[in-house]
């Protein structure tokens, strides 16, 4: 395990016909790779809108910032979006720094859906 891993972790779920990424940690040009192969594999041929949730995260640097405008592109492409959840004022201030609070949806909390939620985590990326 690279020493980078122990600053962050990626959580998915399944909240109704959405799936949720919990960012947790610092996520920068090391956690880029991996990031972007989970939110592929979500946005590959599927039928549904994917929500990333950067409440707990706690840095993103703009290799992360490419990587979620790459799986908003894909997921556009399939009739659907990418939300991105941030309340804590420095990511927001990236974001809007960045302009991204005019391509991404971004919300400071998770739309209410109904059914049911199951886990999956990845520590560590």
């Amino acid at each position: 395990m690279s020493p980078w891993q122990d600053f962050c972790s990626i959580v998915e779920r399944r909240e109704g016909a959405a799936v949720v990424i919990e960012l947790h940690g610092e996520f920068d040009i090391c956690a880029a790779a991996p990031l972007r192969a989970c939110l592929r594999e979500l946005t590959r041929d599927r039928d549904q809108d994917v929500i990333v949730d950067l409440r707990s995260a706690t840095f993103v640097d703009a290799a992360i910032l490419g990587v979620l405008c790459g799986a908003n592109n894909r997921l556009r492409g399939n009739g659907h979006r990418l939300q991105v959840v941030a309340t804590r004022p420095l990511i927001v201030k990236i974001l809007e720094l960045c302009r991204l609070d005019q391509v991404l949806h971004l919300v400071n909390s998770l739309p209410a859906h109904s059914g049911s939620t199951v886990s999956r985590s990845a520590q560590g990326v």
